[in-house]
């Protein structure tokens, strides 16, 4: 058996999932203050566009707290270390339990820790983030599939593995470790749509901008790009979006991605007159639909 020094230290949070956050949010931003400063925008639009600055630009300057931290969680050969958070130290033997449990349509990894109460109680800060977890039933700590470097099981059995290196005894390691196989899950009932939450997403925001060129080329046919095109693109977006729906993931992603791009170019380069705020309006979309697919986009599992 490896010796707990000979652990590597393994970073959970960060990388991908923060590059889409800070641009997600940062995109958000810049849009809103499209929506203030377009000169043919009503008392309504600006309204929206300040309420989504706010708020978006919270998420910003959260998402770049994250980028500072370097991640949420290190698992080290010690325990488990809150790098955002700033909570003390977990060692492994004050885990009790881990569970896989779906909460709200999404899966989390449950870690279960001894003394929880009296943990979140001494914490200094996010105390209020512990004792919602706690309440929904995810253990102190809950870390969102989409946030883990690879499955939530082989995590899980990375987390035990660590626990049982550092454990005095197999007895004590063992007690309260609820191990899932990857292949132990249960079985969704028919008709259930088993997409991951990403690619859902990516599906509807497709939709939505299938939706959205077709009620602006019917609602101004004077438009300078050919109707046809953007025909094509809404029709490009509803084959991804179908393609996605019958678990073809690659060929969605790449039809949508396209579509998007060629989207972006036409929205760049297509009239002279357009103001830039009303141009980086209409960037937004093609904008938000690449944000998407990037998350939807496979990862490569890592390899423990």
């Amino acid at each position: 058996m490896a010796s707990p020094q000979s652990t590597p230290d393994l970073r959970i949070g960060g990388g991908r999932s923060t590059f889409l956050a800070v641009a997600g949010s940062a995109g958000f931003v810049i849009f809103s203050i499209a929506l203030i400063a377009r000169p043919n925008g009503g008392a309504g639009a600006k309204t929206v566009g300040v309420l989504v600055a706010v708020v978006f630009g919270c998420f910003f300057v959260l998402s770049l707290r994250l980028v500072r931290a370097g991640g949420r969680y290190v698992l080290t050969a010690s325990g488990i270390q809150f790098l955002y958070q700033k909570w003390p130290m977990l060692p492994w033997s004050d885990i009790h339990a881990t569970r896989i449990v779906t909460w709200r349509r999404r899966r989390y990894l449950a870690i279960d820790v001894r003394n929880a109460d009296a943990r979140v109680r001494h914490m200094k800060s996010g105390a209020r983030a512990g004792r919602h977890n706690l309440r929904a039933g995810l253990g102190l700590i809950a870390i969102p599939e989409q946030m883990s470097p690879t499955s939530l099981e082989e995590l899980q059995r990375e987390i035990e593995r660590r626990r049982t290196t550092t454990s005095a005894t197999a007895v004590d390691s063992d007690q309260g470790a609820t191990i899932l196989p990857k292949a132990a899950g249960a079985v969704p009932p028919v008709g259930t749509d088993t997409a991951p939450p990403s690619v859902r997403t990516l599906r509807n925001v497709a939709i939505a901008n299938a939706v959205w060129l077709l009620a602006t080329t019917a609602r101004r046919p004077a438009v300078a790009t050919p109707r046809a095109l953007l025909f094509a693109l809404a029709a490009a977006f509803l084959l991804g979006a179908l393609a996605l729906h019958l678990h073809r993931l690659f060929s969605g992603l790449v039809t949508i991605v396209a579509a998007a791009i060629v989207l972006a170019v036409i929205d760049l380069t297509v009239g002279t007159h357009i103001a830039v705020a009303s141009r980086v309006g209409y960037l937004f979309f093609p904008f938000g639909v690449l944000l998407v697919a990037l998350a939807a986009w496979p990862r490569h599992p890592r390899r423990f």
